[in-house]
């Protein structure tokens, strides 16, 4: 595996934690106001509570803690997507499912280290983290409506959160109604966010990096380096141990006197950095992976370091060049500079502490949604498809997003085997059980499931019943992509009418989106100094519950 291969799996592991990292400051207030997107009954909700997808350090991981982490996902990448002009697409959806996974497993390792380590959680935590979210929520609140439009805002969440009628409520009604609620009725999860963040504290609260080491961080590096990769490119996988040993081998004898550049060419794993003898010039100790940067901080011109162990293998480095590139701003602002700097290393603590404890969790993950996912992504749809049968009756009892998105999968991985029928009928479960959730946050995924149906329907020589499906995915389909995608699939079919018919839709999508784009300008040079006073405020799109962006 190359270098850059490396630091993306570093990267990907980084990410998951900064996933946790987000959800433990918002993990409370979602899951007590918001329903679950996966849309189980009460009743399969309770024995959702029972099912273990996974064993963590021997500790089971259950599948609502999996949902919780997935329904937060969709809320906070949705409005994403949407505000960028795309749509979420069901093969995303099966990757949000993993990234849930990631987090409800992190959830578990950090809330076990919390308890390891006798972390305490009282009862006045609980309230002053819920008085503190629910000024938040009320800020929110307060940023978009003022006034008797407030007051009605806030009734109208309080309604739609408890089901009863209220037209108005007043803020200090408003706060103590969350704050009760929370308490309540997600007083665990507010628990485990304390609980978590009393443990990052105490992880990363004592790292405060002096002056130096920040003068230090504005230093850009030249390096040379020799990867010894755990799963090299064309090449048997090595143990930890052996690829140690072989790190160590070379080091020795770059020690001898062997020239560094020479052995990357003749022995690295990294295939893109071969050619240049592993040089890479430039570089920001900021940007290098924590392992590296340290070891780079030590090291003089013309110094070695060595073995570095990465999370794809070991690394052997040489500092060829080093200087110092300072902010104009740097006397000025040192203080701030200085604060900037403890914040990152702080968080740079933390993620280290929050990887070493994923890495060196044993895990047996017992799901075969998460596991066929897995297959799917390696690349490997023959084992995707022994799971993924297996999750699929699962997928029949939930229904709606989830289940929608296992049959899809299956699908896909049918497809990649050139099992057309398969496809078909897995595809065809897939648009049935999105078509069943009335309230899926994400229509456009049926036109997407029926778009899938229509080819492998076509593959199959059903030229007339595959044109069917095509029309119903038109109905479905929200995005220009799906659109013009049609109109090149009736024109082969030579359907002109339904060729006229996708322009048509393209069309008015297009003007719609000028007129956006106008009234948003025109919006922009109202709200300018030199404008005139605004008019009255038009009214705005109903308030969402507490916790929802």
């Amino acid at each position: 595996m190359s270098i850059q291969g490396m630091r993306r799996r570093f990267a990907v592991h980084l990410r998951y934690v900064l996933y946790l990292l987000i959800g433990v400051f918002i993990i409370g207030l979602p899951f007590v106001f918001t329903p679950g997107l996966s849309r189980r009954t009460e009743d399969e909700a309770q024995e959702a509570t029972q099912d273990v997808i996974a064993r963590v350090n021997g500790q089971p991981l259950r599948r609502a803690s999996l949902d919780k982490w997935f329904d937060q996902s969709l809320m906070q990448m949705v409005p994403i997507y949407q505000s960028i002009g795309q749509s979420v697409n069901l093969n995303q959806i099966s990757q949000f499912r993993l990234q849930a996974f990631d987090q409800a497993l992190m959830t578990e390792l950090l809330l076990g280290q919390a308890r390891a380590d006798k972390i305490p959680v009282s009862r006045g935590d609980v309230k002053r983290q819920a008085e503190r979210m629910a000024d938040e929520e009320l800020r929110q609140v307060k940023s978009r409506y003022k006034g008797e439009q407030l007051q009605q805002a806030l009734g109208e969440i309080y309604t739609r959160t408890e089901g009863r009628p209220r037209q108005r409520m007043s803020e200090g009604a408003f706060r103590k109604w969350v704050i009760k609620r929370m308490v309540t009725q997600g007083g665990d999860d507010l628990r485990a966010q304390i609980a978590i963040e009393k443990l990052r504290q105490k992880v990363s609260g004592s790292v405060s990096p002096t002056e130096q080491e920040l003068l230090a961080s504005y230093d850009r590096v030249s390096l040379r380096e020799l990867t010894v990769s755990l799963h090299p490119q064309g090449k048997p996988a090595r143990t930890e141990e052996q690829a140690r040993k072989r790190a160590e081998q070379l080091l020795a004898k770059a020690r001898q006197g062997t020239d560094l550049a020479a052995l990357v060419k003749a022995e690295s794993d990294d295939q893109a950095l071969k050619a240049a003898g592993g040089l890479r010039s430039s570089l920001s100790l900021s940007a290098l992976p924590p392992e590296e940067s340290r070891a780079v901080q030590a090291l003089k011109p013309g110094e070695l370091a060595g073995p570095i162990k990465m999370p794809a293998g070991y690394l052997l480095i040489k500092l060829e060049g080093r200087r110092r590139d300072l902010p104009q701003d740097f006397e000025q602002k040192k203080q701030e500079h200085l604060r900037s700097f403890t914040d990152q290393r702080r968080s740079e603590r933390w993620m280290e502490y929050s990887s070493k404890l994923r890495q060196q969790a044993k895990l047996e993950i017992l799901d075969p949604e998460i596991l066929g996912y897995q297959h799917m992504q390696q690349g490997d749809p023959v084992r995707a498809i022994d799971q993924l049968e297996k999750a699929a009756p699962e997928g029949a009892r939930l229904r709606g997003l989830v289940g929608g998105t296992i049959h899809y999968m299956l699908g896909d991985a049918f497809a990649q085997r050139g099992k057309w029928k398969e496809a078909a009928d897995s595809y065809g479960a897939a648009v049935d059980m999105l078509a069943q959730d009335e309230r899926n946050p994400l229509p456009g995924v049926r036109g997407e499931a029926l778009m899938a149906l229509a080819r492998v329907t076509e593959n199959l020589g059903k030229r007339d019943e595959a044109l069917g499906w095509y029309q119903e995915a038109s109905n479905w389909s929200d995005t220009p992509r799906m659109h013009e995608q049609l109109v090149s699939i009736f024109q082969r079919m030579a359907e002109p009418e339904l060729v006229k018919k996708e322009q048509d839709w393209l069309k008015t999508y297009q003007e719609a989106q000028a007129e956006r784009a106008k009234a948003a300008l025109e919006e922009q040079r109202a709200a300018a100094p030199e404008s005139k006073p605004p008019t009255e405020q038009k009214p705005t799109p109903a308030p969402a519950a507490p916790g929802k962006p």
